[in-house]
């Protein structure tokens, strides 16, 4: 069983017409979402992991190389896709 760690970010939705804030909790060892994150948000999210990250384009992710819930190991690489909203 994973441990689920706090972090500080939080996934914003919008629900009856305001905006709402969810935590958005890490499983230590498997590869978060961070689709729809800015830049920074989540090159330090994955950097904090022991990934290493590498960048296509600019912007906000839409994709991402290894996907979510894919088990993680100190040193992995990881290719984030980026586009400009």
């Amino acid at each position: 069983v994973q441990a689920q760690v706090a972090s500080a970010y939080v996934r914003a939705h919008v629900a009856q017409q305001q905006v709402r804030y969810t935590p958005y909790y890490i499983t230590r060892r498997l590869m978060p979402n961070v689709k729809g994150m800015n830049l920074r948000d989540a090159l330090a999210l994955l950097e904090n992991l022991g990934l290493k990250v590498h960048l296509k384009g600019k912007g906000k992710v839409y994709k991402q190389s290894l996907p979510a819930g894919t088990p993680i190991q100190n040193g992995m690489h990881i290719t984030l896709y980026l586009h400009e909203p």
